[in-house]
């Protein structure tokens, strides 16, 4: 029996905590639909304004130092500005003066013209033709002297220059340069047969010994035709020598120029 009863009151106090009354009903009956009006009808418009919009009406009347700075760049500015159109102003006057300058020569030259042609009409309104024969007349002295200028510089530019006429003397005659053929000498390095002709079948004219020196007349194939002086007779030998028995010397100049 005893669990029963603990079993009942543990349903209610699970099913009706608060007094036999259930907390879902106790929330309904406490739940707000609308907000209150009675408070807001209390409470002025600027108090119910979030709290950064009511410090800023409380702090807009005061400048901060940043607004303070500001302010004073903005104003240096307008005064810099203010000066620097003012020495540019200064430096284009001289500019601006020298043109107006200008202006007074040309309207002061355009006067002058102007008088002098009312003067140049009031002359030849009046017929005063006497000034003007004068004018005339030095124009026309002017123009001699021009006319007899020009006849005088085209007369000494275009004037002839004298001719002068000068002797030739004969030049000497050329010395024609003729040039000597230096014959190539030979020495002989063994008994060498001289030939009549350049076979080794024609008959000798002389032998020469070793160490002979001979002279080179011709030239055909291996053969050399040479002249040898014969000092001890007082005679020349000509004949015909093979090319391997003989060496030739060796010159610097094998030509020599008159």
């Amino acid at each position: 029996m005893k669990d029963n009863i603990n079993d009942m009151v543990r349903e209610t106090i699970e099913e009706t905590p608060l007094g036999g009354k259930s907390l879902a009903g106790i929330l309904k009956d406490n739940s707000f639909d609308e907000p209150a009006k009675g408070l807001a009808s209390l409470l002025s418009k600027e108090i119910g304004k979030p709290l950064n919009q009511t410090k800023q009406v409380t702090t807009d009347f005061y400048p901060t130092d940043t607004t303070i700075h500001n302010e004073f760049l903005r104003i240096e500015r307008e005064k810099n500005e203010h000066l620097t159109e003012s020495i540019n102003t200064l430096l284009t006057l001289p500019e601006q003066m020298e043109q107006l300058q200008k202006k007074i020569d040309d309207i002061s030259h355009f006067e002058e013209m102007k008088q002098l042609d009312q003067e140049i009409s009031s002359e030849i309104s009046k017929n005063n033709f006497s000034s003007l024969k004068e004018k005339r007349s030095f124009l026309y002295v002017v123009m001699a002297m021009c006319i007899v200028f020009g006849l005088i510089v085209g007369k000494v530019f275009f004037m002839e220059p004298e001719k002068e006429v000068i002797a030739l003397k004969p030049l000497p005659k050329a010395i024609i340069v003729k040039k000597i053929k230096v014959l190539d000498q030979f020495v002989t390095t063994k008994f060498v047969n001289l030939r009549t002709t350049n076979s080794p079948k024609s008959s000798i004219v002389k032998t020469l010994s070793p160490n002979q020196i001979i002279t080179q007349i011709e030239k055909k194939g291996g053969w050399i035709k040479v002249e040898f002086r014969d000092l001890i007779n007082e005679k020349t030998v000509t004949g015909w020598a093979w090319y391997e028995n003989l060496k030739e010397l060796n010159k610097k100049n094998k030509a020599k120029t008159l």
